[in-house]
């Protein structure tokens, strides 16, 4: 009986390489090295009569801005300057004016505008900010020369997207989503612009922050709630395995569906990685991170909603700056909506499920478990038994059987050949 485990292996294939040691928020030399920032500006020296609430949501509104995750979490000041910064996109400009607003803000300004704008794939290259006087500054981005083009591109591609999206509830949009930027992206440390929805859409080619990206661009135009989370990992081992790679972040999403909140992983969801021992199922997609709750994803990773590890630029005032919702709805699990979840572990039900599921016709047996527990209960059950004889004593042929497990979503895969 061949067993094979991936519950480190696959995890740490997909992930540990997902976000690149360069920094996709900060260049701190771009901004340690301009004269604003080491100057401290407290908002309270600002008129607020620039940024009118009435005018805000005007303009919020306007450029589709009202549900975006992080913009509702700014202040009126922050806030019209991100719709300055985004209005200045539009129209491809390199050199944005802002009404000033201080250190901290501006940096929570950069970070939500790139979280919030996939299609701005190029928010992220700020190359300077200039103080022209006491009220305003001016945002300095390299901004490719391709850039409208680009973007239209891109566009069309998504627009054909969401043309073929089935009809129904808003989970099967996201789990159309979920399915499309896996089955068309190949994982690839090595891929041009995987930092950006470009990888994605044009090369086909990504890591972590090129699919969750990707996949909050799609959902924004399928008119589904969703936002871009970034985190370290908790585990002991993947920390070690990521610290010894150089990568220093893991991105996902969060979706909004009927008034709950779900996470979903397309990066950890991608099987189709460069180990061809374990491509044994019958779905190359793994489930797994797909509408689950903070349960599943607190196993291996931690939200980071502390500026400093994203920008490298300390502020005594930016713990805790994002505030992220509870996720803790699971009825949109995937396995357990397909009846593939075990609450409880008894070898006899455990035999029972594995033989209906072969006597329907499957050659490949997925089934996951609630608690760790009992989790961990069928993986020692499998490791004491020979699971390929009792099978062989119930069908009286040869039965072959190998496995896989995923220690972070108590899942199980049994493929049985006769």
């Amino acid at each position: 009986m061949r067993k094979l485990r991936y519950v480190l292996l696959l995890c740490l294939a997909i992930v540990l390489s997902g976000c690149s040691n360069t920094n996709p928020f900060y260049n701190k030399q771009d901004i340690s090295s301009n004269s604003y920032l080491a100057n401290q500006i407290n908002d309270d020296e600002f008129d607020l009569n620039y940024a009118n609430p009435v005018i805000i949501m005007q303009k919020s509104q306007e450029l589709g801005l009202t549900k975006k995750f992080y913009f509702q979490q700014l202040n009126d000041k922050e806030k019209y300057a991100y719709i300055q910064i985004v209005e200045g996109f539009e129209n491809y400009q390199s050199n944005i004016k802002i009404n000033k607003v201080s250190d901290e803000s501006i940096l929570k300004v950069r970070q939500a505008l790139t979280l919030d704008n996939p299609k701005y794939f190029w928010s992220r290259n700020l190359k300077q900010i200039k103080t022209l006087d006491n009220e305003y500054l001016e945002m300095v981005y390299d901004i490719p020369n391709n850039a409208k083009d680009t973007k239209e591109e891109i566009e069309s591609i998504a627009d054909n997207v969401i043309k073929n999206m089935p009809n129904g509830s808003d989970y099967d949009k996201v789990k159309y989503l979920y399915e499309y930027v896996i089955t068309n992206t190949e994982y690839n440390e090595q891929a041009s612009n995987n930092q950006d929805i470009r990888s994605v859409f044009l090369t086909q080619s990504s890591v972590c922050m090129g699919y969750s990206l990707s996949f909050e661009y799609l959902a924004d135009k399928a008119g589904i709630e969703s936002f871009l989370a970034v985190g370290k990992f908790t585990n002991s081992t993947l920390q070690s395995d990521m610290e010894s790679s150089g990568f220093d972040f893991h991105a996902w999403n969060g979706v909004k569906i009927n008034g709950n909140y779900y996470w979903v992983d397309t990066t950890w969801g991608d099987t189709a990685m460069d180990h061809p021992e374990i491509k044994f199922s019958e779905n190359p997609i793994d489930y797994s991170y797909l509408c689950v709750t903070d349960d599943v994803i607190n196993r291996s990773r931690q939200l980071d909603n502390n500026l400093d590890s994203y920008f490298n630029y300390h502020i005594e005032t930016s713990q805790g700056i994002w505030q992220f919702p509870q996720f803790t709805d699971s009825s949109l699990d995937y396995y357990k909506r397909q009846g593939q979840t075990l609450d409880t572990f008894d070898s006899n039900q455990f035999n029972n499920y594995i033989i209906n599921q072969i006597d329907s016709g499957k050659t490949v047996i997925e089934l996951a478990f609630s608690n760790e527990a009992n989790y961990k209960a069928a993986l020692n059950y499998l490791n004491t038994n020979n699971i390929s004889q009792l099978l062989a004593d119930h069908y009286q042929t040869r039965i072959a059987t190998r496995w896989i497990y995923q220690n972070y979503s108590y899942r199980i895969n049994l493929e049985v050949t006769k």
